[in-house]
C-alpha cells in the first residue's frame, strides 16, 4: 500500500537518526537498527517512480549495513543480504541500469543458493525470484542464452515447490509459478522464439485463469494477458488475440479503478522509459499522445552540443561545458513543455556529448552522472527506434565502461564494456565493414576492461583481433587518416603489454616497434588521444625490452614515451 507523504518523511527521519546514533556507536549494536529504517525507507520508496534515484542510494547503504552485519554472523544476517541485493537489482534494472544491476543480481543468487541449500526448500522462492531477476539483468545485456538456462530454472523450482506440496498447491504457489513462466514466456518473445513464448504465455494465462476466483493478483495477469497478444499477433493468429484485447482493455479499466496506486506507478513507470497507456488499456509510443519536437528548438540543441565538443577538441575546456551544458537544458525545458519521444533521443546525445566534454575536462564524477543517464534513456528508446537507437546505446556503453574504470569500479566497467562489443557486433553483423573501425575502438576498451579485472588470455585475445580489424579497415580505405593509425597504434602497444602480461616476451618487440614507427610518423595526435596512457604504455614497454636484452629498440621506445609526456596532456580523453 502506498504509504502517505507524511510516512516518507518520518521515515527519512528515522533513517537520519539511526544514521546519527550509528555514528557515534561503538561496534555494531545499531546497525540492525539501521538496515530497519532503511528497509522501511525503501519500501515507500519504490512504490514512487520519481523518487526512484534516492532509492538508489538507499538500496546500496542497506547492502553496505546488511554485508557488514553478515560478516560478524554470517548465519543470522546473510539471508537479509540476499534480500537486500535481490532489491537492489531489480530497483536498478528498472532504472534501465543493467550493467550496474548484474553484480548484485548475481551474488543474490549465490547467497540464496547456499541458503537452499542449509536451510532447505523454504528458501526455495527466493531462489527462483533472484534467478529470474539475473535473468533480466543478462538478456538485457544481450546474453540471452544464459539468460534463459537461469528462468527456466527459475521455472523449474517454482514447479518443484508447487509439487512438494501435499494435496493441491496453494494459491500463492500458482502464482509465483505463474508469474515465473510469464517472465520466460516474455523473455522468449523477445528472443524472437515465439511459438515457444505463446505457448508458455498460454500456460501462464491458464493458472492466472484458475487463480481468479482466489483473488490472485490482477496486474500480473493483466502484463501476461498483453505479451500473449503481442506474441500471437506477430505470429498471424489475430484472430486468437482479438478477444484477449478485449479482456486486457476492460481489465485496464477495473484496475484503475481498484488498484489506482499500483496501476498509476506502472503507468508512471512505463512513461520514464518511452511508453504510455491509452484510455482503452493499450501501450503506445509516448510520442503518440506528447507533442512533435519543435525543429527550430533541435536544431539549436544540436548547434550548441555540437560546439561544445569542437571547443572541447580545441582544449577550451570552459566555454566547451557551458555549451554542452545549454543543450542539455534546451532539451530538458522542451520535454517539459511536452516534447515527445524523439526529444528523450535528443536528451541522451546531448548528455553523452556532455560526458565527453566534462571528461576530457578532468570531471569525472560528472561525466559518469550524464553519461549513466544518456544510457538510460537510450535503453527506453531502443525498442522504438533500434536501429536509431542501437548504435547510439552501444557507443554511450563504451563511455559508460569507460568514466567507471576511471572511478575504479571495474567489474561494472566490464558489464558496460561487454554489452558494447556485443551490441557493436550485432551492427558490424547487420552492415558488414560499415561499423568496423568503430567495433575495433570499442574492442580495444573491452580489452583493457578485461586486464583490469585479472582476465589477461581473454584481453589477450581481443587483442590480437582489435590489431586485425585495424589493419583490415586500413587496408581497405574504409578508415583512414590520422585517427585511424592512432587508433593502430594503441592497439598494438595493448597487444604489447599483453603479450608482456601473459609471459610471451619473445612476441612484444614486433608490435611495439611498430607502434614507435607508426608515432613518429604523425605529426601529432588528435585532442581525443590519450597520450598519457601510451606514454605510459610505451615506456613500461621499453624497460620491459630493455630488461630483456633489446637496448637499442628499448631506448627508442623509452625516448618515444618521454616526447609523448612532454606534450600538453588532455586529462581523462576517451
Amino acid at each position: 500500500m502506498l504509504g502517505t507523504e507524511r510516512d516518507l518523511v518520518e521515515a527519512r527521519r528515522r533513517v537520519e537518526d539511526t544514521r546519527r546514533r550509528t555514528a557515534g556507536a561503538p561496534g555494531r549494536h545499531v546497525l540492525p537498527a539501521l538496515g530497519e529504517a532503511l528497509g522501511h525507507l525503501s519500501a515507500l520508496l519504490v512504490e514512487r517512480p520519481e523518487h526512484h534515484d534516492e532509492l538508489t542510494e538507499v538500496e546500496a547503504e542497506l547492502v553496505d549495513v546488511c554485508r557488514q552485519l553478515a560478516g560478524v554472523d554470517a548465519a543470522q544476517w546473510r539471508a537479509a543480504l540476499a534480500t537486500a541485493l535481490y532489491r537492489q537489482a531489480l530497483t536498478l534494472g528498472v532504472l534501465g541500469w543493467r550493467s550496474r544491476a548484474l553484480e548484485p543480481a548475481r551474488e543474490s543468487v549465490e547467497l540464496t543458493r547456499l541458503l537452499v541449500r542449509d536451510e532447505g526448500e523454504g528458501r526455495l522462492p527466493a531462489l527462483a525470484a533472484s534467478l529470474t531477476c539475473l535473468g533480466n539483468q543478462l538478456a538485457e545485456l544481450g546474453r540471452h542464452e544464459e539468460a534463459l538456462a537461469l528462468m527456466r530454472e527459475a521455472v523449474g523450482v517454482r514447479g518443484g515447490v508447487a509439487g512438494a506440496r501435499r494435496g493441491p498447491s496453494s494459491p500463492q504457489d500458482e502464482a509465483e509459478l505463474a508469474s515465473a513462466e510469464s517472465d520466460l514466456g516474455i523473455k522468449l518473445g523477445e528472443m524472437g522464439r515465439r511459438q515457444e513464448a505463446a505457448t508458455v504465455l498460454g500456460r501462464a494465462l491458464e493458472r492466472y485463469e484458475a487463480l481468479r476466483p482466489a483473488g490472485a493478483a490482477a496486474l500480473p495477469h493483466w502484463v501476461t494477458v498483453f505479451a500473449l497478444v503481442r506474441e500471437l499477433t506477430a505470429l498471424g493468429r489475430a484472430e486468437e488475440a482479438r478477444p484477449l484485447m478485449g479482456w486486457a482493455a476492460a481489465q485496464y479499466r477495473e484496475l484503475a479503478r481498484t488498484q489506482p496506486d499500483m496501476m498509476a506507478l506502472f503507468v508512471e513507470t512505463l512513461r520514464r522509459y518511452g511508453w504510455s497507456m491509452t484510455e482503452d488499456g493499450r501501450l503506445a509510443p509516448a510520442e503518440a499522445v506528447q507533442g512533435p519536437v519543435d525543429p527550430a528548438v533541435r536544431d539549436r540543441v544540436r548547434r550548441r552540443s555540437e560546439q561544445g565538443l569542437a571547443l572541447a577538441s580545441a582544449g577550451e575546456y570552459g566555454p566547451a561545458h557551458g555549451a554542452a551544458q545549454d543543450a542539455v537544458d534546451l532539451c530538458r525545458q522542451a520535454l517539459e513543455a511536452g516534447a515527445g519521444r524523439h526529444m528523450s533521443i535528443e536528451l541522451a546525445r546531448c548528455l553523452h556529448n556532455l560526458a565527453l566534454v566534462a571528461a576530457w575536462s578532468g570531471r569525472r564524477a560528472e561525466a559518469l552522472t550524464a553519461v549513466d543517464e544518456a544510457v538510460r534513456l537510450y535503453r527506453g528508446a531502443v525498442a522504438h527506434d533500434p536501429d536509431v537507437v542501437r548504435p547510439l546505446l552501444a557507443s554511450s556503453l563504451d563511455s559508460l565502461g569507460t568514466r567507471l574504470a576511471t572511478l575504479g569500479r571495474h567489474p561494472a566497467a566490464l558489464a558496460a564494456a561487454e554489452e558494447s562489443a556485443a551490441l557493436h557486433r550485432r551492427l558490424d553483423q547487420a552492415e558488414p565493414g560499415m561499423h568496423q573501425s568503430e567495433l575495433a575502438r570499442v574492442l580495444n576498451n573491452l580489452g583493457i576492461r578485461l586486464t583490469d579485472n585479472d582476465r589477461h588470455e581473454d584481453s589477450l585475445r581481443i587483442a590480437r583481433e582489435v590489431v586485425d580489424l585495424y589493419r583490415q579497415s586500413l587496408r581497405t580505405g574504409r578508415q583512414d587518416g590520422p585517427e585511424a593509425t592512432l587508433g593502430l597504434v594503441h592497439a598494438l602497444a595493448n597487444l604489447a603489454l599483453r603479450l608482456a602480461r601473459t609471459g610471451r616476451d619473445e612476441e612484444i618487440l614486433a608490435p611495439t616497434m611498430e607502434a614507435v614507427r607508426l608515432l613518429t610518423e604523425q605529426s601529432g595526435t588528435h585532442p581525443r588521444s590519450d597520450d598519457a596512457a601510451l606514454a605510459e604504455s610505451l615506456g613500461r614497454l621499453g624497460d620491459r625490452l630493455i630488461r630483456g636484452g633489446h637496448r637499442g629498440p628499448g631506448r627508442s621506445v623509452t625516448r618515444t614515451a618521454q616526447q609523448l609526456r612532454r606534450r600538453p596532456p588532455p586529462a581523462d580523453f576517451e
